[in-house]
């Protein structure tokens, strides 16, 4: 990123980003000719994003070039450097997008309308991770690539799993003090693991093999349930 002048940082900007892009999708706002310079730079950033995670998808991080980028967003090369300084940040927006999307789609915002037992919101939040999961498949395993190399992949990785961890964590806690739980087990520790299941079941299948089908995640998020329960000894 050498000397150039510094930007915001890529999780900020990716929101302003995907508001541009859901309102270039929806039309929202004025026409393209009248739009005010500023939405139409957030468009073509939004443009180049989705282009670079097509990119990404089909080259992979290493092979991945910014000249397809551009061409594939159509911008002119030289303009790609107007809104990312490198591949790198350009991935980087990439991979904030789809954290975003799994931190939104898992775990709605809405209020618990208490009507739901403590086994079928095991079984929400499995089948809401692995669909969001499959849909970011490909991305997921340029994610896991760069994670190898790169600090903010593995970083990202590691957020991701201490989130969804301590949600887990925390609804375990819950179960114990209203004694549908074993108070002996550890919260964190249990939701650790068993997370992990969920996670390295979802990279194998989901991320470098894309064969499952709809109905057949739906058998793995009853079978995922099913042993979640077993293992805190989940009481009626």
């Amino acid at each position: 990123m050498g000397g150039s002048v510094r930007r915001e940082p890529p999780r900020k900007r990716i929101a302003r980003v995907q508001t541009a892009d859901r309102d270039a999708t929806t039309g929202k706002g004025k026409a393209a000719g009248s739009q005010p310079r500023k939405v139409r730079a957030l468009a073509t950033e939004a443009s180049l994003v989705r282009s670079a995670r097509e990119i990404f998808e089909r080259d992979g991080f290493v092979s991945a070039r910014i000249v397809d980028i551009a061409e594939n967003a159509g911008v002119a090369y030289g303009s790609f450097y107007t809104y990312f300084d490198s591949k790198e940040e350009i991935f980087r927006a990439v991979a904030l997008a789809v954290a975003e999307d799994m931190y939104s789609n898992a775990y709605p915002h809405q209020a618990d309308d208490g009507q739901q037992t403590t086994l079928s919101r095991i079984e929400d939040a499995n089948r809401r991770y692995l669909q969001a999961y499959a849909r970011n498949a490909k991305t997921w395993a340029v994610i896991h690539q760069v994670a190898t190399f790169d600090d903010f992949a593995r970083e990202l990785l590691r957020e991701i799993r201490l989130r969804f961890v301590g949600r887990a964590a925390q609804a375990l806690r819950r179960r114990q003090e209203e004694g549908l739980a074993p108070s002996d087990i550890d919260p964190e520790l249990a939701a650790d693991l068993l997370g992990g299941m969920i996670e390295n079941y979802a990279y194998l299948h989901l991320a470098l093999d894309d064969s499952v089908s709809p109905s057949e995640l739906e058998r793995v998020v009853a079978e995922a349930t099913r042993i979640w329960a077993r293992a805190i000894e989940l009481r009626p």
